[in-house]
């Protein structure tokens, strides 16, 4: 057998290097999937649970803007945008009607 039929050490080295991405992308990718996986997981399991105490949230609607409050230790908790809907249409008066009701 010739030896031009042998890969050169380049080719070799070419290939190896090859085979090393595509296995450094394939970990990667499943990583990602696995942290997706992961996070969407927490994301369930948190759903609507107290992050003060972890007891279940009740949906309370005021004013057309819906809230999350723990009946166990009090808090409420508002997303960005109900909180801009509340400041934003009655601004103080309203902010302060809601506090009243979830104040202990």
């Amino acid at each position: 057998m010739s030896d031009h039929h042998r890969p050169s050490q380049t080719e070799e080295e070419f290939f190896l290097f090859e085979d090393i991405e595509k296995k450094r992308r394939l970990a990667s990718e499943r990583r990602k999937r696995m942290a997706k996986a992961e996070k969407e997981e927490l994301r369930l399991r948190h759903w609507m649970r107290c992050p003060r105490c972890g007891d279940e949230l009740q949906a309370v609607r005021m004013h057309d803007v819906s809230t999350a409050r723990c009946l166990n230790c009090g808090g409420c908790w508002l997303d960005a945008p109900e909180i801009g809907k509340l400041v934003g249409s009655n601004g103080r008066k309203v902010v302060e009607a809601v506090l009243n009701i979830f104040r202990k």
